[in-house]
């Protein structure tokens, strides 16, 4: 509707007078009568010319017009219709065919007499609206003026923004200089298993002939309790056996949730169990592989859990910190040795797990897949998570000893979570130049120790004609 107090536009004025126009055709083509639709008796002569006394005294139609013709274009395109005009605050009237008075008053002269005072009225208010339309165009101008200044301002800001990062950038490079870590692997019998690898030749591989020194291995639940209280604990006797042989160095990873996908192995029979229930047994199962394994001088350190407070895996309780102190404060109970705890470089804040454990271990991933982003490369330079490590250490962990890289990633993260089944896309979504560009980014973030995150990886590809993984690998155990 046209709101004729506040003034209008050209084109509202336009579009009222195409609707006077409408409304007069209506009124040649069919006679009429125009009747209270509240009294149903026929309006009076001082009703029927008191369009043309108000535009006369400067005030809008007794009628305000829909700027669409929207009713009257029903009524032309009807043979027997009527119109509902609403009115401008009084009674709403209705234009009807009326058969039974006769046309005893001429249509031609309302449409006439409306035509007439709406243009009165309208040919006022028309120089009105074309000053607001010039307005408008100066108002327009004058904001886009003002954008162009802001998005101004903003692309200097962004610059200075820039220069800033880039001089920081410099200065903090000098002050955290390229550390020389010791490099070690995860190793997962399960994960070599789903590549097709005979993982006992493997993990001798890796300790032979790559020379690896520094291990970080896991104890699944449903490999080592497969039935209620009935333990196998072959696999992680083998790697601890060979490790000790060798003089090589291990983090012994403890609870339910673990490296590899989906995170959480938990047995058939427990994932039947409350979780109250899942948690009793899983303190027993801790308790009996600490004394089992606490005399093994090759363990150096029980990480417990594996990111425990990061929300991620399949099969998994929600973070519950009250019990991971629990498990804590077991192990603790059982062993003197350093306890781990580890979250995410990128997603976590490290605060609780810092500040629960001797030593703090980090994941340093740098190209990962996102479900609405895509693949994406984190944009964070490498001494982001020594001065976060800094940082959290200060204020809330001073006993916290120091942070590790418990997983520096060495393979391709692919988007539905597994290996497409061709190499050499393998291959080319990975090259070797991207381990040699994170390895060299782990030494830039100046933590002494990095556990690299592929070896099975590297293995696969070089049985089946890609040795160069394995190649560069050797020169980082050296």
């Amino acid at each position: 509707m046209v709101n004729f107090d506040r003034g209008v536009t050209k084109q509202e004025a336009i579009s009222s007078l195409r609707s006077v126009i409408s409304l007069t055709v209506f009124s040649r083509k069919w006679g009429g009568s125009i009747t209270s639709e509240s009294k149903n008796s026929n309006i009076g002569q001082r009703d029927f010319f008191a369009p043309l006394f108000r535009a006369i005294a400067g005030r809008p139609p007794l009628t305000t017009l829909q700027p669409n013709s929207l009713a009257i274009a029903r009524v032309l395109s009807m043979e027997n219709a009527s119109a509902t005009i609403i009115s401008s605050g009084a009674t709403d009237c209705r234009l009807m065919e009326d058969n039974n008075v006769g046309r005893k008053r001429s249509s031609l002269n309302v449409g006439i007499i409306m035509l007439i005072g709406s243009f009165i009225y309208q040919t006022k208010y028309i120089p009105i609206a074309l000053e607001n339309a010039k307005n408008d165009v100066r108002n327009v101008k004058k904001v886009y003026i003002y954008d162009m200044a802001v998005f101004t301002k903003i692309g200097a800001l962004i610059i200075a923004v820039l220069v800033i990062a880039l001089v920081a950038n410099t200065i903090l490079e000098r002050i955290y200089p390229a550390s020389s870590p010791r490099f070690g692997v995860t190793f997962s019998p399960r994960y070599a298993r789903y590549l097709k690898l005979d993982w006992q030749k493997t993990y001798i591989e890796i300790l032979d002939d790559l020379k690896v020194r520094d291990l970080r291995i896991s104890s699944y639940w449903d490999t080592l309790e497969p039935q209620p209280g009935q333990f196998d604990f072959t696999e992680t006797d083998f790697m601890l056996n060979e490790a000790g042989k060798r003089g090589a160095k291990v983090i012994m990873v403890l609870g339910a949730k673990q490296p590899r996908w989906p995170e959480c192995h938990n047995p058939a029979w427990a994932v039947k169990l409350t979780v109250l229930d899942r948690q009793e047994k899983m303190l027993q199962l801790i308790n009996k592989v600490v004394k089992r394994y606490n005399d093994d001088r090759q363990i150096w350190a029980w990480q417990v859990e594996n990111e425990p407070l990061l929300d991620f895996g399949e099969g998994c309780d929600e973070p519950d910190i009250n019990f991971l102190k629990k498990e804590i404060s077991l192990v603790k109970s059982l062993s003197n040795k350093t306890i781990i705890l580890t979250d995410s470089g990128e997603l976590g804040f490290w605060n609780t797990s810092m500040s629960l454990s001797d030593v703090f271990g980090t994941t340093l991933y740098r190209q990962v897949y996102d479900k609405i982003l895509g693949t994406v490369t984190y944009p964070l330079p490498p001494y982001f998570y020594n001065i976060k490590s800094s940082l959290i250490r200060s204020i809330f962990a001073p006993k916290n000893k120091k942070t590790i890289i418990v997983e520096l990633q060495a393979e391709p993260w692919f988007s539905n979570g597994y290996m497409p089944p061709n190499l050499a896309e393998q291959a080319k979504a990975f090259p070797v130049k991207k381990i040699e560009s994170y390895a060299d980014y782990a030494r830039k973030t100046g933590f002494d120790q990095a556990y690299l995150w592929g070896v099975e990886w590297w293995y696969l590809m070089a049985k089946n004609g890609y040795p160069q993984y394995l190649n560069y690998a050797e020169t980082l155990f050296k």
